[in-house]
């Protein structure tokens, strides 16, 4: 066997583990595309150029005919079943690719899964790799303005996880950021808040996560200008958060109250002063104990 028989052989391998969902599930045979003997002769390098020329348009034709209409239900279907990081990195980024040039096939519901499945990642993976990648994805997702308004709750809780990791923080804020300012500012602010205001049973990183998003968004240093909202709609879910006595987000309170006190002294008013001296309070009582 040939050099040139064998690098053949081994990029067909490779082709056939990447996109093979199992030894038991093969694809559908109307889906394939068969490489025949009179092929391979046509595309061998003993052919003429013009006959091989030929052939490989008469292939990029047949190529072609697959309906673009179905790739979105193909890679919704094929990015949870991926295991190998390496092949989970490069499906997102071929997701990336076709969110930025072939959007106009990805319905609403698709976009719903594929930002779903990313959040998902971004939470449970291990590998950096992965996770960057699906930032980027949901970067896209966003930049092209493609977010659906049922997936934000996952979305932001996907958010308020990551930028608890020093490696991701500047990809997060600067993804949420752009959501903040977008026309989906409002309703991610109200999900922050929502989750501050919940029962207790979210985890510290999730919850430490809203309080930074918020501080950022509303009065630090690169703060939302489109978000007009006051201190006083946010302070009491503050003061709910620290009912779960944990000690992330107490400090992430704290700071943010600072925050706000040295950038934003003129936007408290008088029942502003007192929500924010009950949570210091809380915070005082919560260290007493």
């Amino acid at each position: 066997m040939s050099s040139r028989d064998r690098d053949t052989k081994s990029l067909q391998d490779k082709l056939k583990v990447f996109f093979k969902k199992g030894a038991s599930a093969p694809l559908a045979a109307q889906n394939e595309l068969v490489v025949t003997a009179d092929l391979r002769k046509e595309l061998s390098p003993e052919s003429p150029l013009s006959r091989r020329l030929r052939a490989v348009k008469e292939l990029g034709d047949k190529v072609l005919h697959i309906r673009v209409q179905d790739i979105g239900p193909f890679l919704l279907e094929w990015l949870p079943q991926l295991q190998s990081t390496a092949h989970i990195i490069d499906f997102v980024q071929l997701i990336t690719n076709v969110v930025k040039f072939n959007a106009v096939y990805l319905d609403e519901e698709i976009v719903h899964g594929i930002v779903n499945n990313s959040c998902h990642l971004c939470v449970y993976s291990a590998d950096s790799g992965v996770v960057l990648g699906c930032l980027s994805l949901l970067e896209a997702v966003v930049s092209y303005s493609l977010l659906p308004r049922t997936a934000l709750p996952t979305f932001v809780a996907a958010l308020c996880r990551t930028v608890n990791v020093e490696h991701y923080c500047q990809n997060s804020w600067k993804l949420m950021r752009n959501v903040m300012g977008a026309d989906l500012g409002h309703a991610a602010l109200q999900e922050l808040v929502e989750m501050l205001r919940g029962e207790g049973g979210e985890g510290g990183g999730l919850l430490r996560g809203a309080v930074f998003y918020i501080n950022m968004a509303l009065w630090g240093p690169r703060r939302v200008h489109s978000l007009h909202v006051s201190p006083l709609a946010v302070l009491p879910a503050f003061l709910k958060a620290l009912g779960g006595r944990q000690a992330v987000v107490t400090y992430e309170v704290v700071v943010s109250l600072q925050s706000l006190v040295a950038r934003a002294p003129l936007d408290l008013h008088e029942l502003c002063w007192d929500v924010l001296l009950d949570i210091v309070r809380a915070v005082l009582h919560h260290d007493s104990q």
